[in-house]
């Protein structure tokens, strides 16, 4: 005839998945070879448990944490898409990122140039840029050993003293990758 004390179980019943956001992320054209990935997972039941992640085409998803530094990626389009997995193994939906990584400097070149001996004051270069992804988005131009000052395609400059001068251009392309300097003298 002896009564047990009553035993109490407490349980919280988790029916809802994850969420996950993307907190940092690298611009969508991007020279940097090692871009990091910052995101924050939220479950107002049982809590994240975990984080996976899946680059590119990868055929599955690898745990990962929620500060994630990708190297070893070719120039390139690529995708990164994360989900987060709460105490329960309930899985968000996924987010996914794209971005371009191009760390290949653009190359220039004059499309028009003064005669090697001119009889003016007044001379126009032009030139133009290519890379293998994007245009070139902004050039930079040198008067002799003066300093580099924004420019664009054609350039005139007028007022020239006598005597040999050097007009040099760099180029710069969307991800912020500079050229090599080319230079004309005369």
């Amino acid at each position: 005839g002896n009564i047990s004390s009553p035993q109490q179980l407490n349980w919280r019943s988790d029916q809802t998945p994850p969420t996950v956001v993307f907190n940092n992320t690298p611009a969508a054209i991007t020279a940097d070879t090692t871009p990091n990935f910052t995101f924050t997972g939220t479950d107002l039941g049982s809590g994240v448990a975990s984080y996976e992640c899946r680059v590119d085409q990868a055929a599955s998803y690898t745990s990962c944490s929620n500060n994630l530094t990708l190297s070893g990626l070719v120039d390139g389009p690529h995708q990164l898409s994360v989900r987060a997995i709460d105490n329960v193994g309930r899985i968000s939906q996924t987010i996914s990122y794209s971005w371009t990584q191009d760390s290949a400097a653009p190359t220039i070149q004059f499309t028009q140039t003064p005669r090697a001996l001119e009889n003016s004051i007044q001379v126009t270069f032009g030139f133009s840029g290519i890379n293998a992804s994007q245009g070139i988005v902004s050039y930079q131009c040198r008067l002799d050993s003066g300093s580099y000052q924004t420019c664009s395609s054609p350039q005139s400059l007028s007022g020239l003293s006598d005597g040999n001068h050097i007009f040099s251009v760099i180029g710069q392309d969307a991800a912020g990758n500079n050229s090599s300097p080319i230079s004309f003298s005369r």
